[in-house]
């Protein structure tokens, strides 16, 4: 009897490749989620220490670049969380993906183990046919034989 072979294989193999893809795709997703934070903190800090700066300003220009520099940090941070907002977007539809995926690929695989499983009882079965019809004629010689 020929080896055993899963018809859906294929299909398995393309979740698996699939899952590892999305995994890829997450982890990326992740340091430059972790790389966006980082840098939302950097100009929050930055905003922070030109607002704790108490500079007396000579000029009314120098005032008014300082006024511009501010709203200009608050206006990138704002950006910059939105970016955020939608790369977390992104990152939990992955990991929707990704569930859907591994139970997908756990049904596919649950299934295989379940032919691999009557695969195996089949052989036996076969196995066994065997056994007993070599049983049955060593009987019958050694039966004929003595009589």
């Amino acid at each position: 009897m020929n080896g055993f072979k899963f018809k859906l294989q294929n299909v398995l193999d393309y979740k698996i490749r699939c899952e590892n893809n999305l995994k890829k795709d997450y982890n990326k997703l992740m340091i430059e989620i972790n790389n966006k934070k980082n840098e939302i903190k950097s100009l929050e800090e930055k905003l922070n220490n030109l607002k704790l700066q108490k500079n007396v300003f000579t000029t009314h220009v120098e005032f008014k670049n300082y006024i511009n520099f501010l709203e200009y940090l608050t206006n990138k941070i704002d950006q910059e969380n939105k970016v955020l907002k939608q790369l977390q977007k992104e990152l939990e539809k992955i990991s929707n993906e990704l569930l859907k995926l591994n139970k997908d690929k756990k049904i596919i695989e649950n299934l295989k183990e379940k032919e691999y499983k009557l695969f195996l009882n089949e052989v036996n079965r076969l196995e066994q046919l065997k056994i007993d019809e070599f049983s049955i004629i060593n009987f019958y010689r050694t039966k004929g034989g003595n009589s």
